[in-house]
Order: structure tokens, then sequence, then C-alpha cells
């Protein structure tokens, strides 16, 4: 099992933009990898052979038909971003084909909550409108929507320079848009947003093979997002002990509503199980991350057409170089399975 980036030329101004130019130059450049010659026959790649990984905001793959050509895996990075946006971000809806104007799914559930959010972003907003972010040693951060880190940048950055902007603000006497903001909240809201970003960075490297870590995540963040109704000791950064809250009744809710966005948008395909069982250090515990005993069977199916096309690996031959220097051991290279994994992606 290997991996591919495969990356095409710059558009030039000549060349038709439309959909079916653009999945001609798609198949065309992935050809080389579904099919090849093997006894004067050309061998085509059954249709799970080929992953390809894209944009999980891909509004056209429908019309370039890669959904029905090929494997489509959408990229679990957007998977997760996707999550947080749709509990904690602004959305539009329409109700009754009218489009209603730009709020908070829940923000009847949780209005402490979002109320302290966009005191926050207001705090940044005067921060910046005024000079004063200037004269912090590092500048505050606005939340951008298109940023899937960026609320949690933004609640870092405040937690950090409160006390700060406090004394900044008293000079204006301006200090009631810093002391609403309730920081314990944001304490918890940076913990819990954290490790989704642990996720994100871990699995977006476009030229690191990342598939078989999909399912690792998925476990390391449901276990994240269940209720701890008991407080419990961990390892700071710097080796020291510290002792983390029970949820607050703020937090619990929000989590709960992670999970199920989580569940519904993070699911497991049976070439995750193939990807996860080739990695010497989870192959034994492919149940642990998530995966039902259907979908590892279908996997293990896989790997076994894998191997049975492939065939056995060809023995080591030793080459003949005489006396006048050692034998040198030439190994013949047996062929490489073909399942591929395209990224689409900016590269």
């Amino acid at each position: 099992m290997h991996t591919h980036v495969v990356s095409c030329d710059d558009f030039s101004k000549g060349t038709s933009h439309t959909m079916p130019a653009i999945h001609r130059d798609f198949v065309n450049s992935v050809r080389p990898f579904i099919s090849w010659k093997e006894d004067k026959v050309i061998v085509q790649a059954t249709d799970w052979q080929v992953v390809v990984k894209s944009d999980a905001t891909l509004n056209n793959n429908g019309a370039e038909r890669m959904s029905s050509q090929f494997e489509l895996d959408l990229c679990y990075c957007h998977r997760l971003s996707t999550c947080i946006s749709y509990v904690l971000q602004k959305q539009t809806r329409v109700v009754g084909s009218v489009k209603q104007p730009v709020a908070y799914l829940f923000y009847e559930e949780f209005e402490l909550v979002f109320d302290t959010i966009d005191d926050a972003k207001a705090l940044v907003m005067y921060m910046k409108k005024t000079f004063l972010n200037k004269k912090l040693n590092n500048k505050m951060k606005q939340d951008v929507v298109t940023h899937f880190d960026s609320l949690l940048i933004m609640l870092q950055f405040v937690v950090v320079k409160l006390a700060t902007s406090i004394k900044l603000l008293k000079k204006r006497k301006k200090e009631e848009c810093a002391e609403c903001i309730i920081e314990p909240l944001f304490i918890e809201l940076i913990r819990l947003l954290y490790y989704f970003k642990l996720a994100s960075k871990s699995l977006e490297p476009f030229l690191t093979f990342t598939i078989h870590l999909v399912s690792m995540w998925f476990a390391k963040l449901t276990a994240h997002l269940q209720p701890r109704v008991e407080p419990i000791t961990v390892d700071g950064a710097d080796g020291e002990k510290v002792t983390i809250a029970t949820d607050s009744d703020e937090i619990g809710p929000i989590k709960a509503l992670l999970f199920g966005q989580l569940k519904e948008k993070y699911f497991l395909k049976p070439f995750h199980a193939t990807a996860t069982y080739l990695d010497p250090l989870q192959k034994n515990r492919l149940l642990d991350c998530g995966f039902t005993q259907e979908l590892i069977d279908h996997g293990l199916l896989y790997l076994k057409d894998i191997m049975r096309k492939v065939g056995p690996p060809k023995q080591m031959a030793v080459s003949k170089s005489g006396n006048k220097r050692p034998l040198l051991t030439k190994k013949i290279r047996a062929k490489k399975s073909r399942i591929v994994f395209v990224h689409v992606g900016p590269s």
C-alpha cells in the first residue's frame, strides 16, 4: 500500500475550466497508478483500490464524477472544523424559503457562552480600532470564520492578555469591555478546542501518509468528549501535576453536541481498517479504535486481495562479483500493491 501526491500544471489561458475538462485531466494524471501491464495484459484496479482524498467543501465532486468512479474520502481536518463551526460559530438558516440573519444555532441553550464569546470579539475589535493592541507584546487575534482554529487562537490571546488589557482600558475608562469576560469559562473552552487542533495538525500533512491515524484520533476525540463528572490529575507541560475540574454546566452540554457532530461527520471505512492494520502499533487495537467487526473483516478482505494480486516477494539473488570485491546482495524488487491514495489539494 502506498500513496502518491499528484499535482497538475497551471491552467493556461486557452484551457477549458469546465468540469468535463478537469475530470479528463485528472483521470489522465492518475491512469498510470490505476492500470498496469501484467503478463502482457492490461490490469485495471478495482474501484475501492483508488481513494481520492479531497477537500470536504468540494461542491463539484458529483459533476466531476469522482464519487461514482473512485472511492471519495473527504478531508477529516475539514470534518473536525465543521463540527466546531456548527456548534460554536454563527450560521445562516433558511426558514420557509426566507434567509434568516446570521446567528448561533444553539444560542437559547447556551446564552452565557455565546454572549461571552461575543464580548471577547468586541474586546479584540476595540483594541484594534483604538490601536491599544500595539501596546501588547503579542497582539490579540480576531476570530476568522474561514480559519479552523481562529476561535481557539482568539480565546487563548484574550485569556493571556486580559489583565494587561484591563490596565490599558482603565486609562480610557473602558474597563467594562474586558471585565465582563468570564475567564474560567474561556479556559474550559480552550481545553476543549485544543484537542481538536492537535487532531487536525496530525491528520493534515499533504506529503505524509495519515490514513492510518484517522481511527486513532476518532477514539481519542470520543474519549475527550465524554462528560467529566469527577476531577482528574494529569501531567502538565512542565512536568508538574495539574488537576482538571469537572465539566461546568455550560461546557457539559456543548461536549454532547460536539460528540453528536463527531459521530455524524467522522465515520470510518473499510480502507481505514486496512491502513490501520498495516501499522504495527495499531494492528491489535482495531476494536479499541472504533472499528466494528464488520469493517475489520471487510478491510482484511481488501488486504488479502492485494496480497493475492501482487504475489509473494521474490527471493534474494547473489551477484557474481568475482574475488576482487566482496559479494553484493541484489534484491529483486517485488511488485508494489496497487491501492493508491490521491490527495487533491492546493499543492
